[in-house]
């Protein structure tokens, strides 16, 4: 059977008085068989954001993801769910459907503010509605990938970490 997952995995530090957060995502297409990766599992893309939160890092990067999810979509046979595991950090708003509830109430919470990002909460639901018909499955179960994405997560912040220290 046919299936697409996504893997969102992010981790941060307070650095310098900001928070810093390094994340990436991982799309996997099972295909009559057949794995395929995207970013290829050899190639490690990292995003970095400053003053930041996980759960703004994750919902970027779920919106980058789409485009990708789009095609493998398109090249499998009846996948009607996606599964996107997420690190318990970030995962939050995703499994209680924040987002949607959010655009459907212009983006004010339960207690009449607005939102903190609008902005990027309302590029996540962009991208989100182009899977229309695709139930999104989000989960904090552990899986194959989870140890391997934080340990790269880790080490890019080491290597960030290190930079900085080195140019002062």
């Amino acid at each position: 059977m046919d299936e697409v997952n996504l893997y969102v995995y992010t981790t941060g530090r307070h650095q310098f008085k900001h928070k810093l957060i390094v994340g990436h995502y991982l799309v996997e297409c099972i295909r009559d068989g057949n794995l395929y990766t995207y970013p290829p599992e050899d190639r490690n893309t990292f995003e970095r954001w400053e003053n930041s939160t996980p759960e703004r890092a994750a919902s970027y990067l779920i919106a980058k993801a789409a485009g990708v999810i789009i095609y493998y979509l398109g090249q499998t046979k009846d996948v009607k769910t996606v599964q996107i595991y997420l690190d318990r950090s970030a995962a939050r708003p995703f499994i209680n459907g924040w987002p949607l509830k959010w655009e459907a109430s212009d983006y004010m919470t339960a207690h009449g503010t607005e939102v903190k990002n609008r902005d990027l909460w309302e590029q996540y639901n962009a991208q989100i509605h182009k899977l229309d018909g695709v139930n999104l499955a989000f989960t904090t179960a552990p899986n194959s990938y989870e140890s391997i994405m934080l340990r790269q997560a880790e080490k890019e912040l080491e290597r960030i970490e290190q930079n900085t220290a080195a140019n002062g």
